[in-house]
């Protein structure tokens, strides 16, 4: 196959990728980040390219590359998810690219499930120094890393878990707290904004997701 770019046949790749049902929760937000950055970059060459031609080539003002909406918005339509979910996506695909980066066996850990980190955690090492996403994928990699580093909130001091099996959850019940608690940080930021056709498309993609849980029972 032919491809313009190699960016292209990234975005080739992640279209279908996305359409596995066997892919997680923090794969798809990945691919969907992935794909959000890799389509933004190509606008903005589409757009480099058009200003330098304009310049040398005099062409005429009223010449514009036919792009129609953001690139959030237009990813959060084929996704059928909101906007502030692609964005956090792109935040998320940043930070697990950058892990990769320093460690690949640490990113494979993330994509895999085998490494439990926070979408919160992951979006604030997107703008992290390069030495703080280097000691995490460290940790990672040789399996110190601790999920609510630097420490465990009281409420888990006061009531710990009277042996490992309490904290161990079926594959099914692992799934949904993770959409769950997905859709329930998309929603308080969301109404706090007060995106009512956000929130709809917000709903609309828990219920998809729940539906796609029901139908693999």
């Amino acid at each position: 196959m032919d491809f313009e770019s190699r960016d292209n046949v990234v975005i080739w790749i992640i279209a279908n990728q996305v359409t596995r049902r066997s892919l997680a929760p923090m794969q798809l937000s990945y691919y969907r980040g992935l794909h959000f950055n890799t389509d933004k970059k190509l606008v903005g060459n589409m757009r480099g390219n058009n200003q330098h031609k304009t310049r040398e080539e005099e062409l005429p003002h009223n010449e514009v590359i036919p792009i129609i909406g953001s690139t959030a918005s237009r990813l959060a339509e084929r996704y059928n998810v909101s906007r502030a979910t692609i964005e956090r996506d792109a935040q998320i695909a940043n930070a697990i690219t950058a892990i990769g980066m320093s460690s690949p066996d640490a990113k494979k850990e993330i994509l895999e499930g085998k490494t439990r980190i926070s979408r919160k955690k992951l979006m604030e090492l997107a703008g992290a120094p390069d030495d703080e996403i280097v000691e995490v994928a460290a940790e990672i990699e040789n399996g110190t890393f601790v999920k609510n580093k630097p420490g465990a909130s009281k409420q888990d001091e006061a009531n710990p878990p009277a042996d490992s099996s309490q904290i161990e959850m079926l594959p099914l019940e692992k799934e949904f707290h993770k959409v769950t608690g997905e859709f329930s940080i998309e929603l308080r930021v969301l109404e706090n904004k007060g995106d009512t056709d956000a929130l709809r498309m917000a709903f609309q993609s828990y219920i998809v997701s729940l539906e796609k849980m029901r139908s693999s029972i």
